[in-house]
Parts: C-alpha cells; sequence; structure tokens
C-alpha cells in the first residue's frame, strides 16, 4: 500500500492535537461504556426473568427507538450543530444511568426497561451527532487520518467492551456498575466539552427560509441518494454488512457447533476478527493511500476469501488465523470506505448521511442473521461462510472493476 506522497499533514500541531485527543477519548469511553451497558442489561434482565425471550426484548427495545430515531436525529444534528447536540445526549445518558439503579441494590425489571428505552432515544441522537464531530474537529488534510483512528477505537471498543463488561458483572453490584457507567459517561461528557469544533459547516438553509425537520431530512435523504460517489458506497456498504455482521453474530456461532468448539474457542476465533480489524484500522491512520478505492475491493475481496477458508477449514487454530486475514482485510476495506462515505459527505447532510449509513447496516444485520439460518438449515455452517464469502469477493472486485473503469474514462 503506497503512503500518500510528500509530508504527511500532523494531527498533533497546534492546539489541534489536544482536541483530537479529547474528541477521540471521550468517543472511546463512551463506546466502552455503552458495551458494558447493553451487556449488563441482558444479563440482569435475564436474571431477573429467567428467560431468553425476555432478555431479548429488553435489548431490543433499546435498540427499537434507536432505528426509528436516527434518521429525524441527524437531521436535527445537521441543523442544530454536532457538538452541541452530543453535548445533551451525553448529558441525558449519564443522568439515565445515574438513577438506573435508583435505591435498590438489584434493579426491577422495569427500571431496566425505562433505562433500555431511554438509553435507546438518547442514543439516536449521540450517534449521529458525535460521529460527524469528525469533520469539524479535523482540517481537510487531515480528516484522512483522523477518520481511520476514528474508525480502530470503535472496532477496539466493540471489542473490548463486552471483555470488561464480563469482568465487572462477575464482582460488582448492579448499583455499583450503572454508578461506574455514569461515571464513564461523565467523562466523555467533559471530553466533548473541551473540545471546539474547528472547521465551519456549509449551512443548512444557503439564505433560504427555515423548513421543517421532515423536509429538510427527506431533502438530504434524497442529495445523499443521487450523489454518485455515495450511492455506490452506500450500496457496497449495506452489501459488505450483510455478509460480515450475519457471520460474526450468527455464523461462527454456528460453525462452533458444527465443529464441537467450546465457548472460549468461539469467543477466541471473534477476537481473531476483531484485533485484525482493530489493527488494519489504526494502520489505515499512518499509511493513506494515494487512491483509496483499489484498497476498499481489494481489502473486502481478502475478507470474503478469508471468510470463506475460515469455513471450510476444520482446524480451530487454522480457523483462527483465517480470521485474522478475514479481520484485516475487512479493516482496510470498511476503513477506507467509511472515509470516503463522510469525506464525501461533509456539509450540511454530515449527520443525516451517517444516519443513512447507520440504518442501512441495522437493516442488513437481522436479514443476515435469517439468510444464515435458513442456508445453514439446508446445508451447513460452511456454506453459510463459502457463500458469503463470495459475496464480499463479488462486490470487492466489482467495486474496484467500476473504479478502474471510471480512471480509464
Amino acid at each position: 500500500m503506497t503512503p500518500v506522497e510528500g509530508t504527511a499533514p500532523s494531527l498533533h500541531s497546534g492546539g489541534g492535537g489536544r482536541n483530537v485527543t479529547l474528541f477521540l477519548l471521550g468517543y472511546a469511553v463512551s463506546v466502552m461504556g455503552d458495551q458494558v451497558f447493553y451487556l449488563a442489561l441482558a444479563w440482569y434482565a435475564l436474571a431477573l426473568a429467567e428467560s431468553d425471550l425476555v432478555a431479548g426484548l429488553v435489548v431490543s427495545i433499546g435498540a427499537l427507538p434507536r432505528a426509528i430515531l436516527l434518521l429525524p436525529a441527524g437531521a436535527f444534528a445537521d441543523g442544530r450543530g454536532f457538538r452541541r447536540v452530543a453535548v445533551r445526549a451525553s448529558f441525558l445518558r449519564m443522568v439515565v444511568l445515574a438513577v438506573a439503579c435508583g435505591d435498590r441494590p438489584v434493579p426491577m425489571m422495569g427500571a431496566l426497561l425505562a433505562a433500555a428505552l431511554l438509553f435507546g432515544c438518547i442514543e439516536a441522537f449521540y450517534l449521529p451527532s458525535s460521529q460527524s464531530m469528525v469533520t469539524t474537529v479535523s482540517s481537510e488534510d487531515t480528516i484522512e487520518r483522523i477518520q481511520p483512528l476514528f474508525s480502530g477505537i470503535q472496532r477496539l471498543g466493540v471489542v473490548a467492551g463486552p471483555l470488561l463488561g464480563g469482568a465487572l458483572l462477575g464482582f460488582l453490584s448492579p448499583r455499583m456498575l450503572f454508578s461506574m457507567l455514569a461515571v464513564v459517561s461523565l467523562v466523555s461528557l467533559a471530553c466533548l466539552l473541551m473540545v471546539r469544533e474547528q472547521c465551519c459547516r456549509t449551512s443548512l438553509t444557503d439564505g433560504r427560509p427555515l423548513h421543517t425537520l421532515g423536509t429538510r431530512m427527506l431533502g438530504s435523504v434524497k442529495r445523499i441518494l443521487a450523489n454518485s460517489v455515495l450511492r455506490p458506497c452506500l450500496v457496497l456498504i449495506v452489501l459488505a454488512e450483510f455478509a460480515a455482521s450475519g457471520l460474526t453474530n450468527t455464523g461462527y456461532a454456528m460453525l462452533a457447533t458444527a465443529r464441537a468448539w467450546d465457548g472460549f474457542q468461539l469467543g477466541q476465533v471473534l477476537a481473531c476478527y476483531g484485533a485484525g480489524a482493530a489493527v488494519a484500522a489504526c494502520l489505515m491512520a499512518l499509511v493513506v493511500p494515494q487512491r483509496a478505492e483499489p484498497h476498499i475491493g481489494r481489502g473486502i475481496v481478502v475478507a470474503g476469501l478469508g471468510f470463506a477458508a475460515a469455513g471450510a477449514t476444520s482446524s480451530h487454530t487454522l480457523a483462527s488465523l483465517l480470521s485474522v486475514a478475514a479481520g484485516l482485510g475487512s479493516g482496510v476495506g470498511s476503513t477506507l470506505l467509511v472515509t470516503r462515505f463522510i469525506t464525501q459527505a461533509r456539509g450540511s447532510d454530515t449527520a443525516t448521511a451517517i444516519s443513512v449509513m447507520s440504518l442501512a447496516s441495522f437493516g442488513a444485520a437481522p436479514l443476515s442473521s435469517l439468510y444464515c439460518g435458513f442456508v445453514a438449515w439446508i446445508g451447513a455452517p460452511s456454506a453459510v461462510f463459502i457463500s458469503l464469502g463470495a459475496v464480499l469477493v463479488t462486490v470487492g472486485a466489482w467495486f474496484s472493476l467500476r473504479n478502474h473503469v471510471e480512471c480509464i474514462e
């Protein structure tokens, strides 16, 4: 992978380095806290109800308002300002966590349901606004380095959060755990309050009268879908998320059952994939390709080949190594793809564009789990890996070929 020619812009020059560090630290703490919260939510719901169905229902109650409100929340953040919305959402999240347990040593089911519902609503506003701040804390010449760092921190949080949550659940009472999460949210809030947005965004109105939130939202979505750069990126994100989320959420568990692996071995394989993806995402901040498009396609092709081979082998060690390769390919492809998407969306519709991208990912995940179950039922878990690996190879090759043809023209 060829680095950008010339001297790379420093992320730590002047006061910008402190600004970026505070932003990334605040988001990293927030991601870790979110992962611990959702794990605790499912754990305590299962302990109270002794039902897998109820535990799943409690977690889904938190995910439902987030999915419903995500798009209008993105349009709202575009209109009101990313930092302002992120700070207020972070404050409300801290309040919800602080009162989640009340005076009881063990939370009641009603308190868990209320916490899940409120947390999901707040997250719908926090996610697009905080993720859009990447474009306002960075300059034009540093965003392609800051966004990969942001993606790497996000991936590391998703991997490390459940591990930390599992350890904390073992020796902290519910009241202490939620109190700790409130403190974590306070730290994230303090970091956001000290961050200063350095880039001015394009005005939503451009001198025209203000429209209603619904009108602005629909107009933003139309502009995003009509954009010749954003549209193919969005298609690739949906297809890649369909394959990757299905395999990591469902496919590996099916494969572990078929191969007679225990829970530790399953976690080890998934950790190998997550570690590979996180390392690759962080490396993209150090090695910026001159042209990202070919590397996006190649990374997705490598991920597809790694997944297919991991599903075909019966060796746990080899499956772990191949999962690292799949993670590295996925980390390179997805990080550069999201960076390209956000860079192109930078302006008046940034938060709405991120909401559209997140909604597409959320929608692909449950469908891919259904696909995995159906294919494993009529065939075998290995068929799931091979078929979805083929999907990734196909779309990665399509994206590379498409951009190669455009360069020739």
